[in-house]
């Protein structure tokens, strides 16, 4: 009797047992759910991948825009015998065209014509200076300005152009907050004459 009771109260504790073991198993065995949760795992860093690719093939696109309108702005420039605010406004509208489809806007610049004394080559001052949205620097005429050593001979003079590019990202502007800034500097010498003279004015050469 007491053996018949053991055996059938066995059976009652292992039956719920087993019943939790096969849906254990069940569970484990099941892989319907197994291709939703590798993409909810997977999507985030696709997105990231995704945007990120995105942003720095725009970004460098924008650069090159930006470098083409600084070499640009330069070269036509030099081209000038003489130039004046009405030329130097008809240079920039080729400039904004230039950097379609992205705004010129944040473009910034300043070209100058820097001059280099006879009988002293570092002594280097500004003859004139003209601004673009407000422009890089500020600079007056005598105002001295450091060139790269060995850039201009003496007696010589050299256009200048600085230009700065604010960028902005797109899709990464809500985790930067800060605008990137592209610069560059450009340096050509006039290929039509000694100096692009400025409203027909040509600046003396410093002789000492």
């Amino acid at each position: 009797m007491s053996g018949t009771f053991c055996k059938y109260k066995m059976k009652r504790i292992s039956a719920p047992i087993g019943r939790l073991w096969r849906h254990f198993i069940g569970f484990i065995g099941n892989c319907r759910g197994v291709a939703a949760i590798e993409f909810a795992i997977i999507l985030p860093v696709m997105v990231v991948m995704f945007i990120g690719t995105f942003e720095l093939s725009r970004a460098i696109t924008v650069d090159r825009r930006f470098d083409n309108a600084a070499n640009s702005t330069a070269d036509l420039i030099t081209r000038l015998n003489d130039i004046d605010d009405a030329q130097f406004d008809g240079i920039m509208e080729i400039i904004e065209e230039i950097m379609i489809p992205y705004a010129a806007t944040p473009l910034q610049l300043t070209a100058s014509s820097v001059i280099v004394g006879i009988n002293d080559p570092d002594n280097t001052p500004v003859c004139w200076s003209l601004n673009y949205n407000g422009g890089v620097n500020t600079y007056t005429e005598g105002q001295q300005f450091q060139l790269p050593t060995g850039l201009v001979v003496s007696g010589e003079s050299v256009i200048v152009v600085e230009a700065e590019y604010l960028y902005t990202p797109t899709l990464f502007s809500l985790f930067i907050e800060d605008a990137i800034t592209f610069k560059e500097t450009i340096y050509i010498k006039p290929r039509v004459s000694s100096q692009v003279r400025y409203n027909n004015v040509i600046c003396p050469l410093p002789t000492t």
